[in-house]
């Protein structure tokens, strides 16, 4: 399956389309450069944090739970092969 035709399910987010377009474009890059799963988070947050300004937190895996506060229209939860995508941003 080529990464245009991948299946990405946005579950909830409260964030500018182009923005939510971003997240799954950068995530996207990050499952392909990143060797370890354990490094697409950090990936996906050091992007964010350039581009957008920090404190973005982003949580990679499956079947976890979360609880936080977010900073208003900056949160996307979003499904890609097969892994939870949580990213959203925090005040400073």
């Amino acid at each position: 399956m080529s990464m245009t035709e991948e299946k990405v399910i946005v579950l909830h987010a409260e964030m500018e389309f182009d923005t939510q377009e971003d997240a799954i474009n950068v995530a996207k890059e990050a499952m392909k450069q990143c060797e370890s799963p354990q490094d697409v988070p950090a990936y996906i947050k050091k992007t964010f944090d350039k581009k957008y300004q920090s404190s973005w937190h982003c949580v990679v895996g499956k079947n976890f739970c979360s609880y936080f506060t977010h900073e208003m229209d900056k949160f996307i939860f979003f499904t890609i092969r097969g892994h939870d995508v949580l990213l959203f941003k925090t005040p400073c």
